[in-house]
């Protein structure tokens, strides 16, 4: 009798950064490296068939949902220690031991979406390229945030025709002026592959000054930014594909 598996495909997503302590202390990793301690330490269970234990004897050791989800994808941890100051003004203070200060969206941009909140981007000192053009869900890494109240904007985004991987997170304002610290290393953002059909490999690179930014630059160079650049990126795949000089 003979078997057969079928093995999915490889699809490689290079991870680049100029830092060669981030890429040695925080590299990026598959998400179920980054599973928190608090789920660690629950004791195991194993549900047999027809138990009689009742779900309320249970504990997330058992909850599928939460065991599939680190199963997917990769993380993004914070690359040194964020501290914020945030005042009753909408205004904050922020300091990262290792990388730059975040930048803003200005508020006519989104509206009255998040009234009470103030915008960050956190400029993430990685840069991805996939070899195909697949789409991601880049979202928080919720499990590991319980002790803060920001909240990580989530996303779809392909890393074949853009690169970045920067974090935008709402800030709350409050009526009292207060200070909250990211220890470097803390699990930041969760990157899931849509399509489950691949098995993704994560190659991590140290690069130079102009191959990073020769990466990091590419949607900038038109007026219409990422939407632009991709379809002239479609344009020059499709021309490459074809031999009639007409079609």
């Amino acid at each position: 009798m003979f078997t057969f598996f079928h093995r999915k495909s490889k699809v490689v997503v290079d991870c680049f950064t100029r830092d060669a302590t981030i890429l040695e202390y925080v590299p990026i990793v598959k998400a179920i490296k980054t599973v928190p301690d608090w789920w660690k330490n629950l004791p195991s269970q194993k549900v047999e068939e027809n138990s009689a234990k009742r779900p309320s004897e249970m504990n997330m050791k058992s909850c599928e949902g939460f065991v599939q989800l680190y199963k997917r994808g990769f993380a993004i941890e914070a690359w040194g220690d964020f501290n914020f100051t945030v005042t009753p003004e909408r205004k904050y203070i922020y300091n990262v031991s290792n990388g730059d200060n975040p930048t803003e969206h200005v508020r006519k941009q989104y509206g009255k979406a998040f009234e009470d909140y103030e915008h960050a981007k956190l400029e993430s000192p990685w840069l991805f390229k996939c070899e195909k053009n697949h789409y991601f869900h880049f979202g928080p890494m919720t499990w590991a945030l319980e002790k803060y109240d920001f909240t990580i904007l989530p996303g779809v985004c392909d890393y074949h025709y853009q690169h970045a991987t920067h974090i935008n997170t709402m800030i709350p304002i409050k009526k009292e002026e207060y200070s909250f610290i990211i220890p470097a290393g803390t699990p930041l953002v969760h990157i899931i592959p849509l399509n489950d059909s691949y098995d993704y490999l994560i190659k991590n690179h140290q690069v130079g000054e102009k191959e990073f930014f020769d990466l990091m630059s590419k949607p900038s160079k038109s007026y219409s930014g990422y939407r632009g650049m991709r379809k002239l990126a479609i344009r020059t795949e499709n021309r490459k594909k074809s031999k009639c000089p007409f079609s």
